[in-house]
């Protein structure tokens, strides 16, 4: 068993850039996200709230956390607090292939 959970990826985008596309990509899949949290100049964190229904009609409910890892690079986390580990991995996976050109890829 992974020590960290497998839901995460890391990005070189700016943090406010980040939180806008991250906030977007659950606007398109149909995910309310009361506020947009305000990112600074200065910030090295942010948090979104997670409330939802999965395929199930289940609640998923949880956060995005997105934090400064090293310089230049951030760490966006999803972390599950109410519902279904699977679907919560399926939420992820639909999120991060919105995200997919802000996905830090060493190969590429």
């Amino acid at each position: 068993v992974p020590s960290r959970p497998m839901t995460r990826f890391f990005s070189p985008w700016e943090l406010k850039i980040l939180v806008p596309l991250i906030c977007e990509a659950l606007h398109r899949l149909g995910v309310p996200v009361p506020t947009v949290p305000a990112v600074s100049a200065g910030d090295m964190s942010a948090m979104v709230r997670v409330i939802t229904r999965d395929s199930r009609m289940c609640t998923l409910q949880g956060k995005i956390v997105v934090e400064c890892v090293a310089e230049g690079i951030f760490e966006i986390e999803f972390l599950k607090v109410k519902g279904d580990p699977l679907e919560w991995r399926r939420f992820f996976k639909k999120v991060a292939v919105l995200c997919k050109d802000a996905i830090y890829r060493p190969d590429v």
